[in-house]
């Protein structure tokens, strides 16, 4: 049974990602939680969400993968953060990119 997904948040006019995560919620769910935790601007993503809303921009958001495990999901969610921030100017905490987040 898959109930972990590796997902993407992304700017829709842009089609830049901007933070890989990994969640055991559906994506809609998910995506509603990032943006009611991002009224302070305390982190990267937090400032890129505000920006985004206040800009009246739309966010994305895209299932990456789907997994059994959360530990397959934290392995594959450090290998896109990896292959994704050679191309993309990412959001994700560098502790978040070692698994302590």
């Amino acid at each position: 049974m898959e109930n972990f997904r590796v997902y993407a948040l992304f700017d829709t006019i842009k089609s830049n990602i901007r933070y890989i995560g990994y969640s055991s919620k559906p994506l809609s769910v998910r995506m509603g939680q990032h943006i009611s935790m991002c009224s302070f601007r305390d982190s990267r993503k937090n400032e890129w969400l505000l920006d985004a809303i206040e800009s009246e921009r739309p966010i994305g958001i895209v299932e990456l993968a789907k997994f059994s495990t959360s530990e397959e999901a934290l392995e594959y969610e450090k290998k896109m953060i990896e292959v994704y921030s050679k191309t993309h100017s990412l959001t994700n905490s560098s502790t978040r990119i070692l698994g302590f987040d």
